[in-house]
């Protein structure tokens, strides 16, 4: 009833047979919003997407919480576009970057702090994401902010 009172509004909206496995779907999607903040080329920024999501499988598996069948979200063909905003930096779009423009918190407690502690629930470790939370999570911090940090944290596993 609630899908069929959204679609009636104007909405995208479905339901779906096992909530859990999208919701686990959609963080492993959201582990590499932080990136957009961080300075870097490239190819260390597709090194460090590569790493934080590879670790978050793991966790996942490990933790045995699972994805959607295909691994990625069914959006039954509903169209999502990104707007222009003026002032934008184009390419940075994330809701972890825009919390950083606006000084405000982000969520990378929410999303590379739920595989860190997972991680830590089934005895394993989650350096990637938690070096990320680290160099992002606590505002006060400072340091080095850029993608050669995050990846030196786990040089030896990173291939850039």
């Amino acid at each position: 009833m609630l899908v069929a009172d959204l679609v009636t509004a104007g909405l995208a909206a479905w339901s779906v047979p096992d909530s859990a496995s999208h919701k686990a779907t959609k963080l492993l999607f959201n582990v590499g919003n932080g990136l957009d903040v961080l300075t870097g080329s490239d190819a260390e920024k597709e090194a460090a997407r590569r790493a934080l999501r590879d670790e978050s499988v793991a966790v996942l598996a490990a933790a045995g919480v699972r994805l959607t069948a295909t691994g990625v979200l069914d959006f039954h063909d509903a169209q999502f576009s990104v707007e222009p905003v003026p002032g934008d930096t184009v390419g940075r779009f994330s809701s972890t970057w825009q919390s950083f423009v606006r000084g405000a918190s982000s969520e990378i407690d929410y999303l590379n702090g739920e595989i860190v502690l997972l991680a830590r629930r089934v005895g394993l470790q989650a350096q990637v994401n938690e070096r990320l939370q680290h160099l992002l999570g606590a505002p006060h911090l400072s340091g080095d902010r850029t993608l050669g940090s995050l990846l030196s944290a786990v040089r030896d596993d990173v291939a850039v």
